[in-house]
């Protein structure tokens, strides 16, 4: 009985000890703080656990500009590729999407760009005929030729918003081809065909810079309204004539686009050559030609341009990267110096070649001296200053896209 009592006293004694920390630690200054940084620091790690989140150290770390049909935002992220981070981001991509630039190109730099144009519901209205397909091209002209439906010149292609969607049964965009009639013209028994929107025949061989010359005859007249497969016949009688036929190379144009990465050529139109009727007057003696001139010249088939777009977008990386902004260079020329800096020196600030030419542009002595040792003294060391020193220089072409230019054709700059 002894025992338990003294067991009992030594357990009220402990409890009673216990309580008095408790108490005494309840007061401390730094109690509430302390539990409040580990409450709030358990409920975040749970609640990227349950997310699916990720910490992303910024050694590995690159800052992306999304753009989702124009709507912009910037995320984290390790990905190495555009098709990379669209996975990591599970954004679901169909087969009419655009993508740039293309979903291979590797992310190397911050404020990385990349644009995803979700195709949407297109309804081409062509001569009573309905189509509706999925697009993400905003020409009209292009997303007509995307559903396989071939195109004149002369025709006219309008994008539109249905008044009323569910009465015109219309699904998403209305885009409406307006043809221009077909044309027979018979030229000193030369035919050919064409398109056009004239409204007269008068109009329709004014158009075309068909002269009608002294002794020719026209059927029918010249203010016969133009219809769908109307045939005009221009005669000349009494005299031989012949004409002859010449191809009009399709004009080229090239446009840059900075979206997609250097080295990337895309075809954005097609084009087609045209076609030229050379009518000419013989003058003969015994049968046989002895002069000729020129009766007119007719445009038959006006050729179509074709449009190729060529990448300009640069990815530099590490010291490239920071060299251009410390010389304030601006990024739309980047892919020019880079061209330029790696055919004459590999972007080795320090480079000599046997002809006394340094840096990264490889200038030249001139009278006795060089005029970057002079801009950058410590020339060997200092690639930013070599930059500047460049860009000063690349003026004389009108600046780095000239001096591109110019580097293309010459070899030199």
């Amino acid at each position: 009985m002894t025992k338990i009592k003294r067991l009992s006293r030594r357990y009220q004694v402990i409890r009673k000890a216990k309580v008095t920390r408790f108490h005494v630690l309840r007061g401390h200054p730094f109690v509430v703080p302390v539990i409040t940084f580990l409450a709030l620091f358990f409920t975040s790690t749970v609640g990227l656990i349950l997310l699916n989140s990720q910490t992303v150290a910024p050694s590995d770390s690159r800052s992306i500009i999304l753009s989702v049909d124009g709507v912009e935002r910037t995320v984290p992220t390790r990905a190495t590729t555009v098709k990379d981070l669209i996975e990591k981001l599970d954004i679901q991509v169909g087969k009419n999407d655009i993508v740039t630039p293309v979903p291979s190109t590797r992310i190397l730099v911050d404020n990385f760009k990349v644009s995803i144009k979700k195709a949407r519901p297109v309804t081409i209205e062509d001569n009573g005929r309905r189509i509706t397909i999925l697009s993400a091209e905003q020409q009209p002209r292009v997303v007509v030729a995307q559903a396989g439906i071939k195109l004149q010149t002369e025709d006219v292609v309008e994008s539109t918003q249905p008044i009323d969607a569910t009465r015109e049964a219309v699904i998403g965009q209305k885009v409406v081809v307006s043809r221009a009639k077909e044309a027979n013209i018979n030229l000193y028994g030369n035919a050919f065909t064409v398109y056009t929107r004239a409204k007269t025949v008068g109009d329709l061989l004014d158009q075309r810079k068909i002269k009608v010359i002294q002794g020719d005859t026209i059927q029918p007249t010249r203010d016969t309204p133009v219809t769908a497969g109307i045939q005009v016949f221009i005669v000349r009688v009494g005299k031989k004539v012949v004409t002859t036929e010449e191809v009009i190379p399709a004009p080229e144009e090239v446009i840059t686009d900075p979206e997609q990465p250097m080295g990337t050529t895309v075809v954005r139109e097609a084009g087609a050559d045209g076609k030229k009727l050379v009518t000419y007057e013989l003058e003969l003696k015994n049968d046989v030609e002895i002069s000729r001139k020129v009766l007119q010249e007719v445009i038959a088939a006006k050729p179509a341009r074709r449009v190729i777009s060529k990448g300009t977008k640069v990815t530099l990386s590490g010291g490239k990267a920071e060299w251009l902004v410390g010389a304030g260079i601006s990024p739309g020329d980047y892919y020019a110096v880079d061209y330029i800096m790696n055919r004459e020196s590999h972007w080795n600030p320090g480079a000599v070649n046997a002809g006394g030419c340094i840096g990264l542009g490889q200038r030249c002595p001139s009278g006795g001296g060089n005029a970057l040792i002079n801009a950058c003294p410590n020339w060997q060391n200092d690639p930013v200053c070599q930059l500047r020193h460049f860009s000063a220089y690349a003026s004389r072409y009108g600046g780095w896209q000239g001096a591109y230019n110019a580097w293309q054709v010459q070899g030199w700059w």
